[in-house]
């Protein structure tokens, strides 16, 4: 029979991280106990987190990643199941946001949100998923909103 593992226990991988929802999420599993993987593009925000983190009884491994990228998404899963042998929760919380008039968006910001906002979110459910076979489990949880798309003014 396996043992049933707690948070305390769980190693966490947090994508978006550096703010808002993630950020949060990292604080809270961080307060629980977990060893966690803080996911951002922005590595000096990632270092405040961390920080406030490990202040909090976390582990913590920082890995910078664009989750846009195939090849990085895939590292960042092969270091996280490096570093601590598994994952057990994968917590999608990247996303970015255009605010604005619709319409008055450029191209290359359009990219970017499809990119991240769905790309992004695809190639991390992918990861965890691909990992959670291997393991025989995990839990994956995919954030949204309405902000995670356009915002008007």
């Amino acid at each position: 029979m396996r043992r049933r593992r707690t948070i305390q226990d769980a190693v966490v991988v947090i994508t978006g991280a550096s703010s808002g929802i993630g950020r949060a999420t990292a604080r809270a599993f961080a307060a629980a106990g977990a060893r966690l993987v803080l996911v951002s593009r922005d590595a000096d925000a990632l270092a405040d987190v961390d920080r406030e983190c490990r202040g909090r009884g976390g582990q913590v491994l920082v890995v910078p990643t664009d989750i846009a990228d195939p090849a990085a998404v895939d590292r960042l899963a092969a270091r996280a199941e490096e570093h601590y042998g598994r994952v057990d929760v994968w917590v999608e919380a990247a996303s970015v946001g255009i605010a604005g008039p619709f319409g008055s968006e450029s191209v290359d910001e359009i990219r970017r949100l499809v990119d991240v906002n769905v790309l992004g979110t695809t190639l991390c459910a992918r990861a965890a998923l691909n990992a959670f076979r291997r393991q025989g489990s995990g839990v994956l949880v995919i954030v949204g909103s309405l902000l995670s798309c356009f915002s008007t003014r």
